[in-house]
């Protein structure tokens, strides 16, 4: 059950991808909770959808510039849409029969590991970001240590091997 007691941080992912991820990532769990075909395939799925909310959360709280830039808002509503399709997969778990499930459920079974692997290749991206995010800080704080003129720091060089 602690599995489900951590997904209280995964709250501001909504905001971070345009769609209720928030929403889908709690009904999601809740639906795990519930399904009576493919329970393991569902609990993978439910780790998945848990370390994207708790990642998005992550990258929230460090730089909303970073969050302003188009590509990283594509990509993280790329990762948005692969939480719903989740979501819609766990449903269609319970809402079927018992004769559909028992002939579904090695489809079902591959829908799972499809769904988790497009979340994984989102979550792929999330270095990246990190990375670009790092940059952009780093030379940010290069400027503004840096001399504006780079014919000063040559003057200081030669002055310096003359001593």
């Amino acid at each position: 059950m602690a599995l489900w007691g951590a997904l209280a941080p995964a709250s501001t992912v909504a905001q971070l991808v345009g769609v209720d991820a928030a929403g889908l990532v709690s009904a999601t769990l809740q639906a795990v909770r519930t399904a009576r075909r493919n329970r393991k395939e569902c609990h993978a799925l439910a780790r998945r959808v848990m370390m994207a909310g708790d990642l998005l959360r992550l990258v929230r709280q460090g730089s909303s510039e970073t969050m302003r830039r188009p590509e990283v808002r594509t990509a993280l509503g790329g990762l948005g849409g692969a939480l719903r399709r989740a979501y819609e997969l766990v449903v269609s778990c319970q809402e079927r029969g018992a004769v559909y499930g028992f002939v579904m459920a090695g489809r079902q079974a591959e829908q799972f590991r499809d769904v988790q692997a497009e979340i994984d290749a989102f979550l792929l991206v999330f270095p990246m970001v990190s990375h670009i995010d790092i940059t952009i800080r780093l030379d940010r704080i290069y400027n503004m240590l840096a001399p504006p003129d780079s014919s000063q720091q040559v003057r200081c060089l030669t002055s310096a091997t003359k001593i």
